[in-house]
């Protein structure tokens, strides 16, 4: 018994799949709107997570710099009250 272990050609996988869609389109424009509307969910689904994060990314930064800055005027009013 032989087992064939060679792997495929993305390239060619990438093509078939394209010939079958490209076929599948020709044939029900129907079919080829509901599949452009699948994938615009699929983006927007993706783009919402990047936003959030994105969002809580901000988020952070905002509270790090409120820190930073609470942080510095402490050590300024320090140094002020140890000069004095």
């Amino acid at each position: 018994m032989r087992c064939d272990n060679t792997k495929p050609d993305s390239q060619t996988d990438y093509k078939s799949a394209d010939e079958a869609m490209e076929e599948e389109v020709e044939n029900d424009p129907e079919q080829e709107f509901e599949s452009l509307n699948s994938q615009i969910d699929q983006l927007n689904s993706v783009l919402d997570v990047l936003e959030k994060k994105n969002d809580d990314i901000q988020a952070q930064l905002v509270e790090l710099l409120k820190s930073s800055r609470e942080t510095r005027q402490q050590l300024t009013e320090e140094k002020a009250r140890s000069a004095s």
